[in-house]
Formats: structure tokens, C-alpha cells, sequence
């Protein structure tokens, strides 16, 4: 059973790993370094009433 469990794991890892690897061929991350540049940030919206309050916010993505 363990021999069997190992070998499960030791194919499916490979498999995973030969997959990451064909999609970072494909689409190289660090090929857009220094050509694109990506900001993030986040807002927060306090809002309250006479009986109650309420809070609210988000992300933001910009890309240039």
C-alpha cells in the first residue's frame, strides 16, 4: 500500500511539475520586467449613521 501510495505520488508530482514548466515556457512571467508596470491598492469607506455604521471597500488595479 505505501509503495503504491509513493509511486502515486511520485507520477502526479512529475506530471504537475512538466505541466508548470510548459506553461512557463509558454508564458514567461519576466518577459513584461521593465516594459509594463502594474499598482495595487486599497480603500476603505467608513459610513455611519445615528443608530448604525458601515464599512465598505475594495481593490484597484492599474496598468500602464
Amino acid at each position: 500500500m505505501r509503495k503504491s501510495a509513493l509511486l502515486a505520488a511520485e507520477v502526479r508530482l512529475d506530471r504537475g511539475a512538466g505541466a508548470l514548466n510548459d506553461y512557463a515556457r509558454t508564458n514567461d512571467p519576466f518577459t513584461k520586467v521593465g516594459q509594463a508596470a502594474d499598482r495595487r491598492g486599497r480603500y476603505q469607506r467608513h459610513s455611519r449613521f445615528a443608530d448604525s455604521f458601515r464599512v465598505a471597500g475594495g481593490d484597484i488595479h492599474w496598468n500602464s
